[in-house]
């Protein structure tokens, strides 16, 4: 007997494998998961999914297609980044020193959806303003 769950109860523990792949950097598991999650259309993916899976993406060294799943997914499913979804994704691309990647995707946020951009900056100058 299958149990059917509401979208809601399932949305947590869609984050907790996507995470668990990441960390363990599992990239296969991950795509195939991503894949069978997003063509499903049962499934509903929201902002913390794709945050997560970019966070994911981002562990396994997949950094190419982190930008892509934001470039790309983000505009075709009309979804819009919160400062958590750039953290998730420059925070990395800075760590492993991706500095085109960073600049090409600052600036097609920038354009994008300035305020996000414009949120992301302040807090960027915050957390990096010189210590008196």
């Amino acid at each position: 007997m299958q149990r059917v769950y509401p979208m809601e109860e399932l949305s947590p523990t869609i984050s907790l494998v996507i995470d668990h792949y990441g960390y363990s950097e599992d990239f296969f598991k991950l795509r195939s998961l991503w894949k069978t999650l997003s063509s499903d259309p049962r499934i509903k993916l929201n902002l913390n999914h794709h945050n997560s899976y970019i966070e994911a993406l981002c562990r396994c060294k997949a950094f190419n297609q982190a930008v892509s799943v934001f470039l790309d997914d983000f505009l075709r499913k009309k979804i819009k980044p919160s400062l958590r979804t750039l953290l998730s994704i420059i925070t990395p691309l800075r760590a492993a020193n991706k500095k085109l990647l960073e600049t090409n995707l600052l600036e097609f946020v920038e354009k994008t959806w300035p305020d996000v951009h414009n949120e992301f900056y302040k807090h960027d100058f915050a957390e990096n303003k010189p210590k008196k």
